[in-house]
């Protein structure tokens, strides 16, 4: 489209523009599992709790294995 200007001028007149959408593209991607996670609870309860009751007795079951003496 504009393959006459420069990088340079590019940058100078739209930097500031494309850096605050490469901040917005990393916050997304760097906080997105947090906001999957609550969105999940808020939408989500009963799948969520029970995923997380599952964990909780999974982590429980590898506990007890971990403490049982060997014969």
């Amino acid at each position: 489209m504009h393959r006459t200007r420069t990088l340079e001028d590019i940058m100078a007149q739209r930097g500031l523009l494309y850096a605050v959408m490469v901040g917005a593209a990393l916050l997304l991607y760097f906080y997105r599992r947090n906001w999957l996670n609550a969105l999940d609870r808020r939408f989500f309860r009963e799948h969520y709790e029970a995923v997380r009751i599952l964990r909780a007795v999974i982590d429980q079951i590898r506990k007890a294995a971990k403490m049982k003496a060997p014969l």
